[in-house]
């Protein structure tokens, strides 16, 4: 139930500018609450680019020359 009076906090963001949206949701929003809508946007996304089909899971194998994949 919402208390008399109380009244959600708004934000109007440009959409074309994500970097400017980037900027405006740091700076109103707590750190906590600006991580899960990170998380959100990462598993949206990932969900988005699966279903076209543009994500694979890479596996690197052995022979890979990948600096930071060798053992």
């Amino acid at each position: 139930m919402v208390q008399a009076g109380y009244q959600a906090r708004t934000l109007s963001v440009l959409l074309d500018d994500p970097a400017a949206a980037a900027l405006s949701l740091r700076a109103h929003m707590e750190p906590a609450d600006l991580m899960a809508l990170i998380l959100i946007l990462a598993e949206t996304a990932a969900d988005v680019l699966r279903e076209r089909g543009e994500v694979t899971l890479h596996r690197p194998n052995r022979d890979d020359q990948s600096p930071n994949l060798r053992t």
